[in-house]
């Protein structure tokens, strides 16, 4: 994996229990990469305690938490623009 402490690590899963996410999110923290999940379903699912910033959405419904992570990727990636990251920042 080719991640620094410089690196932001968007982690995505409905269910919050993918195990090729989970995987990824745990080796780019250890090696200090920040870490954002978007995850769905259970309250309790392990994605949402991996994370330095968690979204979770409360629906056992596929599509209600995938449109919301779309909004959500689509406002966070807008916020980021708006704020110069990913320009060398």
């Amino acid at each position: 994996m080719w991640v620094t402490q410089a690196d932001l690590l968007v982690a995505i899963s409905s269910s919050g229990r993918s195990n090729n996410i989970l995987r990824a999110v745990r080796a780019a923290s250890r090696r200090g990469c920040s870490v954002i999940t978007l995850s769905g379903f259970d309250v309790d699912n392990p994605l949402r305690s991996l994370g330095d910033l968690n979204f979770y959405i409360s629906s056992q419904t596929y599509g209600y938490v995938e449109s919301a992570h779309s909004v959500l990727t689509h406002f966070l990636t807008d916020s980021a623009t708006k704020a110069g990251l990913g320009n060398g920042k």
